[in-house]
């Protein structure tokens, strides 16, 4: 199985991207075979709650990397 994790800051701060991948380090046994995160936004906008969303990857029924996460779509 895959592993994701995540949080939302409602105090539009900046994203504690350190903290978002140290939450990622807990989890290798869940997606050994790839993984990332996105952090948006960057800098706190005005009205914007700011969130980590990461993903770790664990290749079992399709093993290339065309299946890598995200998937975009238009």
């Amino acid at each position: 199985m895959c592993g994701i994790c995540g949080f939302l800051n409602v105090r539009r701060m900046m994203v504690e991207v350190d903290r978002g991948r140290r939450m990622m380090e807990l989890l290798p046994h869940r997606g050994p075979d790839g993984g990332g995160y996105l952090a948006s936004p960057a800098e706190p906008a005005s009205s914007e709650p700011t969130v980590f969303l990461g993903h770790l990857r664990l290749k079992t029924i399709d093993l290339t990397e065309a299946a890598g996460q995200p998937l975009p779509n238009a």
